[in-house]
C-alpha cells in the first residue's frame, strides 16, 4: 500500500477510485480543448491580420517593411479563402515564377490559422532539404516578425529540450501543430490530422508514393478527421498532360484576372500580343550604337487595350490591379468545376508587382520571338504562368524535298560553322549523319554514310569503317579543314544480343567501342519524357572504360524539330542538300532520304494519350540527326551569343589565311 506522504513526495495526486481517474483526464481533456479555442470573438479576414500585423523584412523581399496589399491585390480573395466562414475547401494557384504566392498566401494562410488556433497547418515541398530551407529562411522569419514568438513552446516540459521547435515540426499554444515535409514522405503524412495543407510547388509530387497510392488522396486523407479544412495547391505548371496544378486548376473554377482599361474602363484579361491579336503588350526594338545589334527599347514597352486599341503604359498597371477582380471562366472551358468549394486562380507574369513589363518582353526576345522552342517552353510555363500543350504536329516529306537547298552531300553550306555526328546502330549496318551548326543553331545536314557489315563482332569493318571516318574525315569550313567534333554512338540495341536487356549492368558492345574513343565518341541513350528542360544529361554506367552515359530528351528535340520544320532561315531552321556524288556523278539525293527524316509525327496514340508514331517504316536519318544534335547541346553551343559566334567566325578566318 502507497503512503499519501509518498504520493505527496513525486506530486502525484491521489485519487480514491478508478472514477476519479476518469474525471480527472476528462478535465485534463476539456481543458485542453478551452485552450484550444481562439481568444476572440471576431477573427479578421486573412488580409486583414496580415496587413495588420505581419513585417516584411529585408532578408526575404525587397519590399520591406509593413505588409502591403497594394503590391499583391491579386492575392487578396485567393488569401481570404482561408477564412473559416468561407465555405471554399480546395484552392489551386497556377502562377508564374516572381509571383509572391507563397510568402502571401501560404506563409500568410498559416500565421493567421495559428495566431486565431484554428487548426494546424502541414507544409509540403518537393525535398526534405528545400522544407528545411524554407523552414529557416522563410517560416521561421514568420514566426518572427508577425506576432507568433510569443504562441510558440520552445522547450518540452519532460525533455527540457527544443522538440516543440525544429526545423520540420513547430507546436504552439492551443495545439496547434507545424509539420514540414516532403512529398516523398509516408510516415510523416500518415502521423496527424491536419486543418491547412499546403502543397507548394504541387508539379514537383510523384504520380504515386511508393506504392501507397496517389499523392494527392493520402494528403487529403490527413482531414478525414476535421471539421475545418483547407487545402492549398501551388505551382508553376508544366507539361499540360502531366501538369498535377494544371488539372487541379480544372478541377476548381478556373478563374483568371480582369483588369479595367484606364482609358475606357473596360476590363480584360493581360495578354502578351501576337501576330493573331490586334491588342496585348507589345514593344519595340533598337539598334544598339555601340555593338550594332537590335535590343529591347525599354521605353516602347506599352498595352494596347482589347476595346478601345487605345495604349497606356506600366504606370496605370499598379491601379488597374487595384481595381481588378477575378472572374471565373470554367464555362469557356471543356471542365465544370469538381464542387463549389473548389475555387482556382491563374496568376500571369503580366499581372504581377515583382516581374516588370520589360523583362517579360525581354524573356520572350531571349526566346527568339518563341523560335527557340526550348527558352520558349520555359517562358511560357514560367512567365506566362501556363501548361505547355503539345499539339499534334506534322509536316510532308514532299514539300520538305521540294526546298532541299542547291549543295552537294559532304560540302559544308555557308554558315555551318562546327560538325557533329549521330551513328544508329542497326543488325547489319551502322548509319552516319554528319550536321553542321551555326549561330541561333541553325542547322544543316552536310554528309550521310552507311557502313555495312557485321556490328556484333567488335572488329568488324563497320566499326573500323566508322572509326576511320570520324577520325580522318575532313571537311572544308572557311577554307579550313576540319573534322568532327562529336559523334554520339546510340546504345539502344546492342547488336551482339537478339532480345532485349538490361544494359546498365551487362556488357555491351557500344560501350566497348566507345571506351577506348571518349576523345571523340560518347554513348547516348534516348528516354521517355522527363521533368525540367534537359536535352541531355550524364548517367553512371559500369562498362569497363566508360563510367558515363548521355541520356537524351528525344521528344524535346523532336518537337524542336517540327517547331521549325517550315522555316527556311533563321534560328534552329533545318537545311538539307539536294545532290549527292554517285560515281563521279552529281545526282538528286533521293526521296527516301526526306521520308526517313520527316517518319514520325506527334498525334494520339491511345484514348487521352498524346506521343510520337512513326509514319515511315525506317527512320534512321531522323534519329542520327537528333542524335547530333544531342552532342550540339552537351557541348552548350545554344549558349553561344552572337559574339562568340563572331569570335569563332573571325578564328576561322584567321586559320584560313595561313
Amino acid at each position: 500500500m502507497i503512503s499519501d506522504s509518498a504520493y505527496e513526495m513525486v506530486g502525484i495526486p491521489k485519487f480514491e477510485s478508478l472514477e476519479d481517474i476518469y474525471r480527472s483526464s476528462e478535465s485534463k481533456v476539456l481543458a485542453d480543448r478551452i485552450l484550444s479555442l481562439t481568444d476572440d470573438a471576431f477573427i479578421p479576414l486573412p488580409i486583414d491580420w496580415q496587413e495588420e500585423n505581419r513585417y516584411m523584412p529585408s532578408t526575404i523581399t525587397e519590399n520591406y517593411g509593413k505588409f502591403d496589399r497594394s503590391l499583391v491585390p491579386y492575392l487578396v480573395e485567393p488569401l481570404n479563402r482561408l477564412h473559416p466562414d468561407d465555405p471554399t475547401t480546395h484552392i489551386a494557384i497556377m502562377k508564374s515564377v516572381q509571383s509572391a504566392c507563397t510568402t502571401t498566401v501560404a506563409e500568410g494562410g498559416m500565421g493567421f490559422f495559428t495566431r486565431y488556433k484554428l487548426g494546424s497547418s502541414a507544409y509540403f515541398t518537393a525535398t526534405k532539404t528545400n522544407g528545411k530551407m524554407k523552414s529557416s529562411n522563410a517560416l521561421d522569419v514568420l514566426i518572427d516578425n508577425a506576432g507568433l514568438a510569443g504562441l510558440i513552446k520552445p522547450i518540452s516540459n519532460r525533455t527540457k529540450r527544443k522538440s516543440a521547435d525544429t526545423s520540420m515540426y513547430k507546436e504552439f499554444s492551443g495545439g496547434v501543430r507545424w509539420l514540414i515535409s516532403s512529398y516523398n514522405s509516408i510516415s510523416d503524412m500518415k502521423s496527424a490530422t491536419y486543418n491547412l495543407l499546403v502543397c507548394d510547388e504541387w508539379d514537383e509530387a510523384g504520380v504515386e508514393l511508393k506504392g501507397q497510392g496517389d499523392i494527392g488522396a493520402i494528403i487529403e486523407g490527413r482531414t478525414m478527421a476535421t471539421r475545418l479544412y483547407k487545402m492549398l495547391f501551388m505551382s508553376t505548371p508544366s507539361m499540360m498532360d502531366s501538369s498535377r496544378i494544371y488539372k487541379e486548376f480544372l478541377k476548381g473554377d478556373q478563374r483568371r484576372f480582369f483588369v479595367p482599361c484606364p482609358i475606357c474602363g473596360e476590363h480584360q484579361i493581360l495578354e502578351l500580343k501576337s501576330a493573331k491579336m490586334d491588342y496585348g503588350l507589345t514593344f519595340s526594338m533598337m539598334k544598339n550604337k555601340e555593338t550594332g545589334h537590335k535590343e529591347l527599347d525599354v521605353n516602347s514597352v506599352r498595352y494596347i487595350c482589347k476595346h478601345c486599341h487605345r495604349e497606356f503604359y506600366e504606370s496605370s498597371k499598379k491601379e488597374m490591379l487595384m481595381k481588378g477582380e477575378w472572374i471565373p471562366t470554367w464555362k469557356d472551358s471543356d471542365y465544370a468545376p469538381k464542387s463549389k468549394n473548389h475555387k482556382s486562380y491563374h496568376i500571369s507574369g503580366l499581372i504581377s508587382n515583382m516581374l516588370p513589363w520589360a523583362r517579360f518582353c525581354q524573356q520572350f526576345i531571349n526566346t527568339k520571338f518563341g523560335r527557340d522552342l526550348m527558352l520558349f517552353k520555359d517562358f511560357t510555363i514560367n512567365y506566362k504562368g501556363e501548361p505547355w500543350a503539345n499539339v499534334e504536329q506534322s509536316a510532308d516529306w514532299k514539300k520538305f524535298a521540294d526546298r532541299a537547298e542547291d549543295y552537294t552531300m559532304g560540302e559544308v553550306p555557308h554558315g555551318a560553322l562546327r560538325l557533329y555526328a549521330g551513328c544508329d546502330v542497326q543488325g547489319d549496318r551502322l548509319e552516319l549523319a554528319v550536321v553542321g551548326v551555326g549561330e541561333d543553331m541553325e542547322k544543316w545536314l552536310v554528309d550521310y554514310q552507311v557502313f555495312y557489315g557485321d556490328p556484333s563482332r567488335i572488329n568488324d569493318k563497320s566499326w573500323i569503317s566508322l572509326h576511320n571516318y570520324v577520325y580522318t574525315k575532313r571537311f572544308n569550313i572557311m577554307g579550313v579543314e576540319s573534322q568532327i567534333s562529336l559523334c554520339a554512338v546510340d546504345t539502344g540495341f546492342d547488336p551482339r544480343q537478339k532480345r532485349e536487356k538490361d544494359w546498365d549492368s551487362k556488357g555491351h558492345l557500344v560501350y566497348d567501342f566507345v571506351g577506348g574513343r571518349q576523345d571523340k565518341f560518347i554513348a547516348i541513350r534516348g528516354v521517355a519524357e522527363t521533368k525540367g528542360f534537359d536535352i541531355i544529361k550524364p548517367a553512371r554506367v559500369s562498362h569497363g572504360l566508360v563510367k558515363k552515359r548521355y541520356d537524351i530528351s528525344t521528344h524535346i528535340i523532336k518537337e524542336m524539330f517540327m517547331n521549325v520544320i517550315n522555316e527556311t532561315a533563321g534560328p534552329g531552321a533545318i537545311h538539307f542538300p539536294k545532290w549527292r556524288i554517285v560515281q563521279g556523278a552529281k545526282i538528286y539525293v533521293g526521296d527516301e532520304l526526306f521520308r526517313q527524316f520527316l517518319s514520325e509525327r506527334y498525334q494520339e496514340i491511345s484514348p487521352k494519350k498524346m506521343g510520337w508514331k512513326k509514319i515511315n517504316e525506317r527512320n534512321e536519318v531522323w534519329d542520327t540527326f537528333i542524335y547530333a544534335t544531342a552532342c550540339m547541346y552537351l557541348e552548350n553551343i545554344q549558349g553561344w551569343d552572337s559574339d562568340v559566334w563572331e569570335a569563332y567566325r573571325q578564328e576561322l578566318k584567321n586559320l584560313g589565311s595561313k
